[in-house]
């Protein structure tokens, strides 16, 4: 369990992720090529199930990985409908995941903080 001021520093550096394009881009490209397992230039919908559960626990969100889910992952980003993510697509979906790792982890803070000290 992180610490208030762990959670914090947690949020400042996921906002400073998605303010700052160099590390953003650092960050989701990253992500981008550790879920390109076959190196096509592509996560396809295989690689997506795989890797979407580590990619949202990294950011705080608790979600089972199944094809159910690499499914609604791809019917909302996958803009051209290749059935798969273009890094385009997926630095979209990146983003997303970063700032709903924000607002959980901004609930968590409070919740701690209004907590009554023992």
């Amino acid at each position: 369990m992180l610490t208030v001021e762990q959670r914090k520093t947690k949020i400042a550096q996921m906002k400073e992720t998605l303010t700052d394009k160099v590390l953003f881009d650092e960050s989701a490209e990253a992500a981008f090529e550790e879920m390109d397992i076959n190196g096509k230039g592509v996560i396809d919908k295989e690689e997506l199930r795989k890797y979407a559960r580590k990619l949202l626990n990294q950011f705080g969100l608790k979600r089972q990985t199944s094809s159910d889910y690499a499914e609604k992952i791809l019917k909302k980003y996958d803009t051209d409908k290749s059935g798969a993510l273009k890094y385009t697509e997926f630095a979209i979906a990146y983003r997303d995941a970063v700032l709903a790792a924000i607002e959980i982890e901004e609930k968590l803070l409070m919740e701690e903080i209004s907590k009554p000290s023992i």
